[in-house]
Order: structure tokens, then C-alpha cells, then sequence
């Protein structure tokens, strides 16, 4: 079974989740930068771009790319809400795992995290088994690509991978490239 845990080559954007209480100080933050090289785009109450002033255009949209997309969410004591319900369970406590070349905070389960998205995320093709390049570029802001669903296993030599072997109560991942693991976590 494998995943990938990175920004897949086909997507263009990266996008962080932030707790709804840290709004004003978001807000306020982005209200007194008028000289920095970066921006915020304050889109909505639960939706931010942060990019920086002198990259190209996205599309003709107020913000540039390339940015990060900063979606807030709400919590109780076993959820966060942010477009659908996310068990705690499977993001806390956060893990230090490889993206793009950086080790970056992320969920604790990212496996179950994704089997947990809505079908619609994924056209209820397996995560393990099927990747996907959307059609949509956020460089352009629009559609431009045809999407396409390949075998993970076409990406494997070319592009690092998850594999996880799982135990009754664990599992073992480990970051592979071709079949070389780089790392056990």
C-alpha cells in the first residue's frame, strides 16, 4: 500500500489549515503590511492567498502565484470543520514528515486523514492505489489540463512515495524512491 505525501508534480498549489481564532490577528497582520515583499489576499472570513508582490499574476485574480492557500477552521473537542468534518484523531499530535525537500509539521495519520475526504476528492478512486492531475491550474486560475488518473506505480521511479506496512495496532512508513527506502518513520 503507498501514498504520496508531497505536492504531487501535476499540482501548483499548496494550502494550510489555521485555527478560526487566529482571524483578527490574520486580518490585522495583513492589514499593516504595506511595504514587505509578501501579501495576504483576504478573500473571505475562512480564506486567505499569502504570495509574494512580485510573482506573476494568477489568472488577472487580486493575488499571485505562486501562493499558499490559508483556509480557517472551526473545532470541538473531537472535530475540526474546514469544507467537511476531520477527526483530531488523525491530525494530532502533528509529525514532522517530508514535503517538497523541507520536514514541515503535518497530520499525524495522513492515510486515514485522506480515506476520510469525501469521495468527491478523489472520483472514489483508492488513494493507494490511483493518482490523479486535476485539470486546474492556479497558476492560470482556470481549467487548462486534461485530468488523467495513472497508477501510482508509473510514478514511483521518478517521484518519492509512501509505503506503509501496518501491524495490528501500527504501522511502519517508509519514503521510498523507486524501490530504495530513504527513511523509516
Amino acid at each position: 500500500m503507498s501514498f504520496h505525501k508531497d505536492i504531487l508534480p501535476y499540482d501548483d498549489d499548496a494550502d494550510i489549515l489555521i485555527n478560526v481564532k487566529y482571524f483578527p490577528s490574520l486580518a490585522r497582520l495583513s492589514a499593516m503590511n504595506t511595504t514587505a515583499t509578501w501579501q495576504m489576499y483576504v478573500k473571505s472570513r475562512h480564506n486567505f492567498k499569502f504570495f509574494f508582490r512580485e510573482s506573476p499574476s494568477a489568472g488577472g485574480y487580486p493575488w499571485n502565484w505562486p501562493f499558499i492557500g490559508i483556509q480557517l477552521f472551526l473545532e470541538n473537542e473531537t472535530h475540526i470543520y474546514a469544507d467537511h468534518l476531520i477527526d483530531k484523531k488523525h491530525i494530532y499530535p502533528l509529525v514532522l514528515r517530508p514535503i517538497a525537500g523541507l520536514w514541515l509539521p503535518g497530520p499525524r495519520h495522513v492515510h486515514e486523514y485522506l480515506n476520510d475526504l469525501p469521495k468527491s476528492y478523489f472520483l472514489e478512486y483508492s488513494i493507494d492505489k490511483k493518482c490523479m492531475m486535476k485539470a486546474y491550474s492556479h497558476h492560470h486560475e482556470v481549467a487548462l489540463y486534461e485530468e488523467r488518473i495513472i497508477d501510482c506505480e508509473q510514478l514511483h521511479n521518478v517521484y518519492p512515495y509512501i509505503r506503509r506496512s501496518c501491524e495490528k495496532n501500527f504501522c511502519y512508513e517508509y519514503f521510498m524512491l523507486d524501490s530504495v527506502p530513504f527513511f523509516i518513520f
